[in-house]
């Protein structure tokens, strides 16, 4: 029977941010020496390198969506869990965070919580909030990704939860910044509701006229794909907005690009943002729950803040920073020493004391 200090449950759908941090982190705890194994149900869509010292069990269920769903993931979880030893369980999706916390009463060992995005999002109203309310108290411990999200809960939850926020993967020196910058707005992330990337279609569509030699590219996949081209057409943009699809060299499409946009309704600390500010690019985020893009950026010095879901300020700072280029490069020069505040070795240096602290009192 194989034994594992840490196992990570979550779902591998593609490019997402929490696939890559879950992924990430797993890798960086089996150099330090951690036995460490991820679980991933439903989808085994995975993008992102496995280090050979990470053993990956996949968990394909077949039942209709619902609580029917919920039991066999929850079965095949258990069954899962009789054939290898764990110490810690740590998931990165609510729902499997509370297969894992029942199961653990079974199989014995610590569960954990890594939230990755809003904790009062409409997903935990209902059943799921109710949930959320019985368990957590009694769960091991939490990690959050921003102060923010770890304020939207009880004395009790913050009392027993740690803040690690994501790494950024690039160093100060993989990216030069470039000499000349592409009249290129850039977005990535999922076409999906939560992204919304209405807001910044129809923004551009407001300032295409005026300023005639910018493109808008998004990057990504998702459920939205087709209704945000019907947008786009309806606005009769097809030959100003390009959907670039999902690339594994994302870095190389966007480095020289002009300006970097997250429109997104909630995020917690936003992978796409991060990676934008670590190559310099000038960023324009929304002010979205639960705080995350406020605590990277500081308004007009390393990027732009904008209220959440408000298409006349992304346009007004939309022209700002294509008529003040030179202001433009210094926010996107100051934005490059995200790559020192949140570098790899900083955070997992986080994460493997965290991990030493609970294993010592497993």
């Amino acid at each position: 029977m194989e034994s594992f200090d840490i196992l990570f449950a979550g779902h591998l759908h593609g490019f997402g941010g929490a696939e890559k941090s879950m992924i990430k982190v797993a890798n960086a705890l089996s150099e330090k020496g951690f036995k460490v194994a991820i679980v991933t149900f439903d989808v085994n869509n995975q993008k992102f390198e496995i280090n050979r010292n990470v053993r990956l069990y996949f968990i394909e269920t077949f039942a209709a969506h619902g609580l029917i769903r919920v039991f066999e993931r929850y079965r095949k979880a258990a069954l899962l869990l009789s054939q290898i030893n764990v110490k810690l369980v740590i998931s990165f999706w609510f729902q499997l965070s509370i297969i894992f916390f029942f199961l653990s009463f079974c199989f014995r060992y610590k569960v954990y919580y890594s939230e990755r995005g809003d904790p009062t999002d409409k997903e935990y109203s209902g059943l799921n909030g109710f949930i959320r309310t019985v368990c957590f108290p009694f769960m091991n411990g939490f990690i959050f990704q921003t102060k923010g999200a770890q304020l939207c809960f009880s004395k009790r939850i913050q009392l027993k939860s740690i803040v690690i926020p994501n790494p950024v993967y690039i160093g100060y020196d993989d990216y030069s910044l470039p000499e000349e910058r592409k009249d290129v707005i850039v977005s990535v992330g999922r076409l999906h509701e939560q992204k919304n990337f209405q807001l910044l279609i129809n923004a551009f569509s407001k300032i295409a006229t005026r300023y005639h030699s910018y493109m808008l590219h998004i990057y990504g996949e998702g459920p939205l794909k087709d209704s945000l081209i019907q947008l786009v057409n309806s606005l009769d943009l097809q030959d100003r907005v390009v959907f670039k699809g999902s690339v594994s060299n994302i870095y190389e499409c966007i480095v020289d690009d002009s300006i970097f946009v997250l429109p997104s309704l909630f995020e917690g600390m936003p992978n796409a943002l991060m990676e934008a500010m670590a190559l310099g690019i000038p960023s324009i985020s929304v002010d979205c729950p639960p705080g995350g893009p406020a605590e990277l950026i500081k308004n007009g010095v390393n990027g732009f803040l904008i209220e959440n879901n408000n298409q006349e300020e992304l346009i007004q700072v939309l022209s700002y920073v294509i008529q003040h280029k030179d202001k433009a490069d210094i926010v996107g020069r100051n934005a490059k020493q995200i790559c020192y505040t949140h570098s790899i070795d900083s955070i997992m240096k986080q994460w493997e004391l965290f991990i030493v602290n609970e294993l010592s009192a497993y």
